[in-house]
Parts: C-alpha cells; sequence; structure tokens
C-alpha cells in the first residue's frame, strides 16, 4: 500500500496545485481521494480493492465533469446534463478547453484504455477484481491523466 498511498497522495497533490483547486466541487475530489488512502484499513482484500476502484472512478469522473462543466460557463452554453467518463474526455480531447487547450491523444488513449475499461470491468463485472499490480497501474494511469488534465 505503501506505493499506492504515495500515487494517490501524489495525485491529491496535482489537484491541490492545479487552477482547479480553488473550485468548491475540488474539495469532494480530494474527500474522495484520502476515501481511497482510508480504504486500507478494511481486513477484506476484495471489499478494500472494490472500495478503492470505487473511490478512484468517482474522483476522476467528478473532476473532469467539474472541468467540463467550468469551461461551458466560461463560454456561455449549457453544459450537458451528466458528464461521464467518457462524455468528459470526448469534450477535453475534441472539443477542448476555451483557452485552445486540449487533452493529447496519449493521455485520452491511456485514460479510455486504461482506466475507463478498466473501471467498468471490475465495477460491473461480477465476481472480478484487480490484482494489486492492476490495481497500482490503474492508478498510475489516473496519475498521468490528472498531471495532464491539471495543467489544462
Amino acid at each position: 500500500m505503501n506505493k499506492f498511498k504515495k500515487e494517490v497522495e501524489a495525485i491529491q497533490q496535482i489537484i491541490r496545485g492545479s487552477r482547479w483547486a480553488r473550485d468548491p466541487e475540488t474539495r469532494v475530489v480530494l474527500d474522495e481521494y484520502q476515501r481511497i488512502i482510508d480504504s486500507n484499513t478494511v481486513r477484506s482484500r476484495e471489499r478494500r480493492v472494490a472500495l478503492q476502484i470505487m473511490f478512484s472512478s468517482r474522483a476522476i469522473d467528478t473532476f473532469l465533469a467539474n472541468i467540463c462543466i467550468w469551461d461551458c460557463a466560461q463560454r456561455g452554453v449549457d453544459a450537458e446534463q451528466h458528464y461521464t467518463l467518457e462524455r468528459s474526455l470526448g469534450y477535453l480531447n475534441g472539443r477542448g478547453l476555451h483557452n485552445g487547450k486540449h487533452l493529447s491523444q496519449i493521455t485520452y488513449d491511456d485514460l479510455c484504455r486504461k482506466v475507463k475499461d478498466k473501471r467498468n470491468r471490475y465495477l460491473h463485472q461480477a465476481g472480478t477484481f484487480p490484482s494489486n499490480l492492476e490495481l497500482n497501474q490503474f492508478l498510475s494511469s489516473t496519475l498521468n491523466g490528472m498531471r495532464e488534465v491539471s495543467k489544462l
């Protein structure tokens, strides 16, 4: 868990240092990342990793959705009713933010393949749990994505 905890703490630092840190909704995202760390006390491995996948998925989903909603407000257009991870990534990759910055294709592909697809597998397929290595890879992909997103 030490590497895992360090990765989560790195994500928290990235968010705290980003321009999005001032947004009140970002506090909710930071709290969600803290839940990942706190879930380490759960004894059952299946429950622990299920919680960690759920919390990390909700955190990135919420963070990206908040950025898309913020950008729509800056542009003076209505935001979508519900941003899924896929919609948020599509927005950031295709449309980009009003300042002209886009999510790189590499990060987009990585988040779709290594985060969205794995998240869907572990959250929607009964009896499926990631190995410790897969969980660390999932979080590393999230960390890399958050690094780029925080710079948009």
